[in-house]
């Protein structure tokens, strides 16, 4: 007698169904955990990153409006005649001169006024 092909297969215990279910959740977190510590990690990465950008411009900001105060002071002095730095007064406006202390002042100002990263999240 030939064979059914619809014939019932034996259903499987109760417990191993329960352990491929919970096996398969348990890979399935794993996985998901691990995508998300990666992702953690790649955030955190960036974050310090921008951090010690944010750190360096803060330096560089303060460090260009201590040169502008600097120039303004040199060119007061000088107009004061206290001393000349270079023969010619024209030159010496147009090298030392406020202008020249103002645009340094002005990229100051540009980098302190950064946000910090944490500002803007």
């Amino acid at each position: 007698m030939a064979k059914k092909r619809n014939q019932a297969r034996p259903a499987p215990h109760r417990t191993e169904v329960v352990r491929r279910r919970r096996r398969a959740r348990e890979e399935e977190r794993a996985r998901i955990g691990a995508a998300e510590k990666a992702a953690a990690e790649k955030r955190a990465a960036e974050l310090r990153l921008a951090f010690a950008r944010h750190r360096r411009n803060k330096i560089l900001g303060w460090s260009l409006l201590g040169l502008a105060v600097t120039v303004a002071a040199t060119h007061a002095l000088d107009h004061g005649g206290a001393f000349h730095i270079l023969s010619n007064q024209g030159l010496e406006d147009l090298t030392i001169g406020y202008p020249t202390a103002g645009l340094l002042a002005l990229g100051a100002v540009v980098l302190l006024g950064q946000l910090s990263p944490a500002d803007r999240r």
